[in-house]
């Protein structure tokens, strides 16, 4: 019974092999010219798959049928693709909150449906370059006859010769072409899979098939006597440029436009930083205790690693900062209560200090993010340690963080604390004199001396 690697054994092979056959029947200029033909055939793959693809993501699902999982979706595959991921709520959070990462998950489904489709076109474009490489065979290499006996004229065996390195050489390149999605797909999901396998995925809809797909079939193949050949001649460098190039993406708009190696930065930046992005939008913060700190700031330094996953996490917090400042609050936590200083309201050295920090998380980049971020959940640390400190503070539950900070800020110990952390070099904020508004605001709440 021919398994999935053994498939792939007799491609890797086999294509090679038939290309020197034919080289070897063909002669030198005739199977020069089929390589050329193959060598267009590839280049019209690269060009027009990503084309293809879009056109076949802004399809309606109904072109498909009333049949299966796209039936209840009335909109584009692509749109169906997001709609999937948006029924965990966790995912749908952040992609509600992040244009950077709903811009990366909508360029997915493109990217992959583009190294799906490459094999396909390349079949078509190959099939097409034979008809035309017949024809220009017909017209200027046809076989001369013998005038005295009228048979055909054999190549020499030095034409068939070089013709079957020539040959070889085609099969190659068949070969490699055909190992694109699977070497590109194999490096994917080989550095992946471990990630996709954490609980934070476990109800994400999709995801679990990949990972049995990958446990089922992609090992096996990886594995195979034709991917270890691949690998020790180096085919599978070229595959995988290759590959990559075929997930060339650009994201963002604008000055902001930015292209991407989409699957290779997904691999390498993106997808290790997603895990610890859907623990910390799942975190409550509002009571820390030293083991909570600990892994919010791993969370938080994981994420700040990556350059993408940093841009994310600057999304996230812009869109939470004004949260913050409502009843509801974000994780856990509310602002509420902080003078803002609008309509003549008189804003204290407390609240300002409160409302830079919550400024500057609003318009914190990917550059000081991780930073601000740190910052912001040493505030909650102190909070949290002030309140098991003070048991009338944790007896208050209906006392907002922001009140409970102006309560602490009364204290010198924790004022100094307080000054300590807001300053913090390279944040947006380390350059604001917020040291001099709590010296203020300390000064202000002293009992006047007598």
């Amino acid at each position: 019974m021919l398994t999935v690697s053994t498939i792939v054994t007799i491609l890797v092979f086999a294509l090679p092999v038939i290309g020197a056959l034919l080289g070897f029947k063909r002669g030198t200029r005739k199977s020069i010219l089929r390589l050329v033909t193959v060598g267009i055939a590839i280049a019209f793959t690269i060009f027009l798959t990503p084309t293809f693809a879009k056109m076949v993501l802004d399809m309606p699902t109904s072109t498909f049928g009333a049949a299966g999982p796209l039936a209840s979706y009335d909109g584009t595959i692509q749109g169906f693709f997001v709609n999937t991921l948006m029924s965990n709520e966790t995912m749908a959070s952040l992609l509600n909150a992040s244009p950077s990462l709903l811009g990366i998950i909508e360029a997915i489904p493109l990217v992959l449906l583009s190294e799906i489709l490459f094999v396909v076109i390349f079949f078509v474009a190959k099939f097409l370059m034979w008809f035309i490489f017949l024809i220009i065979s017909l017209i200027f290499f046809r076989t001369k006859r013998n005038p005295e006996t009228g048979k055909k004229k054999k190549c020499t065996m030095l034409s068939r010769l070089f013709g079957t390195g020539v040959g070889f050489a085609q099969g190659v390149a068949c070969m490699a072409m055909l190992m694109v999605p699977v070497i590109g797909i194999l490096s994917f999901t080989n550095s992946t899979t471990d990630i996709l396998k954490d609980d934070a995925f476990s109800e994400v809809q999709g995801i679990q098939s990949v990972v049995q797909l990958e446990d089922k079939y992609l090992s096996e193949i990886n594995n195979s006597a034709g991917m270890k050949f691949v690998s020790a001649v180096k085919i599978d460098t070229i595959a995988m440029k290759i590959f990559n190039n075929m997930s060339k993406v650009t994201l963002g708009e604008g000055a902001s436009a930015k292209e991407v190696y989409l699957l290779q930065d997904l691999r390498e930046n993106v997808l290790p930083s997603v895990v610890p992005l859907m623990k910390l939008s799942k975190m409550d913060m509002s009571n820390l205790g030293a083991s909570s700190t600990e892994e919010l700031k791993q969370l938080i330094t994981t994420i700040g690693s990556s350059e993408m996953a940093s841009q994310v996490l600057s999304d996230i917090v812009s869109d939470a900062a004004e949260k913050l400042k409502t009843e509801e609050g974000f994780m856990g936590v509310s602002l509420a209560g902080i003078a803002s200083g609008e309509n003549g309201e008189e804003q204290d050295e407390v609240s300002k200090v409160v409302d830079e920090i919550i400024t500057s998380l609003s318009e914190a980049s990917a550059e000081t993010v991780a930073k601000d971020m740190t910052v912001f959940v040493d505030v909650l640390d102190l909070v949290s340690t002030y309140k098991e400190e003070n048991p009338a503070a944790e007896d208050e539950p209906e006392k907002t963080e922001f009140e409970i900070i102006a309560e602490l800020a009364k204290e010198p110990e924790y004022n100094q604390k307080l000054v300590d952390i807001v300053k913090t070099e390279g944040t947006t904020f380390a350059d604001k004199n917020l040291d001099e508004l709590l010296a203020q605001y300390l000064a202000s709440q002293q009992p006047p001396q007598q």
